[in-house]
């Protein structure tokens, strides 16, 4: 039987998130790029907190499985 740990965090950033669940997964920024299908520069800038295309944002947030929170 697999063990799922969840881990609640409040206050991150939106790219916080987006960089932990990348982590976890033992991805590397070009990794979901591929799956989300935009450029890692992208990633790093969702990750970072800088503006980017809501499409290419919702792409990676799906390929991480996450949510964005308001």
């Amino acid at each position: 039987m697999d063990t799922v740990a969840v881990i609640v965090l409040d206050g991150l950033t939106l790219g916080k998130r987006v960089r932990l669940a990348r982590i976890a997964e033992g991805w590397r920024q070009i990794d979901v790029a591929s799956r989300a299908m935009v450029s890692p520069g992208d990633v790093s800038n969702v990750e970072q907190d800088r503006p980017v295309h809501p499409w290419k944002l919702r792409r990676i947030l799906e390929a991480l499985g996450l949510e964005r929170r308001p």
